[in-house]
């Protein structure tokens, strides 16, 4: 019996010799690599390309050794995905009426390239860990709303119309509210855990990946957001990452012998993200082609699976493609949106 890590480094190195898609206990090979060291080589610059910008992030700016930062900021930071892809996110209904995609191939598309660009950042954190030059683990990032009772303020009628975007008409008069951003304490994680299990029960489910492969993982997210925000003032919660590093310099840049430079110029980091961004593309094209044709889904048996995902990183991944898909940068969720509106005037 093999132990966790021995289990991830066999799983990494079969990696380099073939791709393979995972069901249960069960493996099927979808790919030989006819050169695994050439294979294993771009892996390699794919990851090391992640590792030079991380750490270009963590030494710009103030040097106080800790970054909080969400993961969809990470991804954007490394260009590993366009605004599109975050600020559409939720508004996949919006998504599919303008591209004319349908919703179950948006879904699709959205769960396996989130799962492949979370993998590679979380590999290179890894990476940088091993060789001590960070630490990291995992947060929770909240969205709470603060209020200040004794102070009222006119501000403009706001409605969500049916594709989710806000609509001003008007005056109302409201409590002052503003949101604040951060990290969930000690006491907010356990908030959260309680709502994930209470609606889990609710919906029939003991884990949340029954839920995600059930399809009704956004219905489970927005009703967790619903008990957060009625019960204790949490409007959402989003991954994010905590990163612990040296505040010496120097003694960062002894052990990056192996990496080009450590802090890059502005023209310097923009070439690095655009080629990984290009890198990015292409990964997620092979992975598309591997899938394509799968006999356990019927979703990906149809050649406008290959189309429609091409369409898809067009629009929300290839930074060389000026395709867009025109929606409002409000990245609160449609259903939250309305509940504050709705709420606004009942809690002077």
């Amino acid at each position: 019996m093999k132990d966790g890590n021995s289990k991830k480094s066999q799983l990494l190195e079969w990696k380099d010799y073939f791709d393979y898609e995972k069901d249960g206990r069960k493996f099927t090979i979808t790919k030989i690599h006819k050169d695994p060291k050439a294979h294993k080589k771009r892996e390699v610059l794919h990851i090391k390309l992640i590792e030079e910008l991380i750490l270009d992030f963590l030494v710009s700016g103030k040097h106080e050794g800790e970054k909080f930062i969400s993961r969809m900021d990470l991804m954007l930071f490394l260009h590993l995905i366009k605004d599109e892809y975050r600020g559409l996110k939720p508004k996949r209904g919006k998504l599919s009426e303008a591209s004319k995609i349908p919703k179950e191939y948006i879904n699709d598309f959205y769960q396996s390239t989130h799962n492949l660009l979370k993998r590679n950042i979380e590999t290179a954190l890894n990476d940088l860990k091993n060789r001590s030059l960070i630490f990291w683990q995992d947060a929770i990032a909240v969205c709470y709303l603060k209020r200040n009772k004794d102070k009222l303020i006119n501000k403009k009628r706001r409605y969500t119309d049916q594709y989710g975007d806000t609509i001003e008409d008007g005056w109302e008069t409201v409590v002052d509210s503003w949101f604040d951003i951060r990290e969930a304490t000690k006491e907010e994680y356990g908030y959260i855990s309680d709502a994930e299990r209470k609606v889990m029960k609710e919906l029939g489910f003991k884990t949340k990946t029954g839920i995600f492969l059930s399809g009704q993982y956004v219905k489970f997210r927005c009703k967790v957001n619903d008990l957060l925000y009625q019960e204790h003032n949490i409007v959402y919660y989003f991954p994010a990452y905590r990163i612990l590093f040296s505040q010496d310099i120097e003694d960062m840049e002894e052990y990056l012998e192996d990496i080009e430079s450590y802090f890059l110029m502005p023209e310097e980091e923009e070439e690095k993200q655009l080629q990984l961004n290009q890198n990015t593309v292409e990964r997620i094209k092979k992975s598309i082609k591997r899938k394509f044709q799968n006999k356990n889904d019927p979703l990906r048996q149809d050649e406008k699976y290959l189309i429609f995902n091409d369409q898809l990183i067009n629009y929300l991944i290839d930074d060389k493609k000026n395709t867009y898909i025109r929606y409002e940068v409000n990245h609160l969720p449609k259903h939250t949106r309305k509940k504050l509106d709705n709420n606004s005037t009942n809690n002077k």
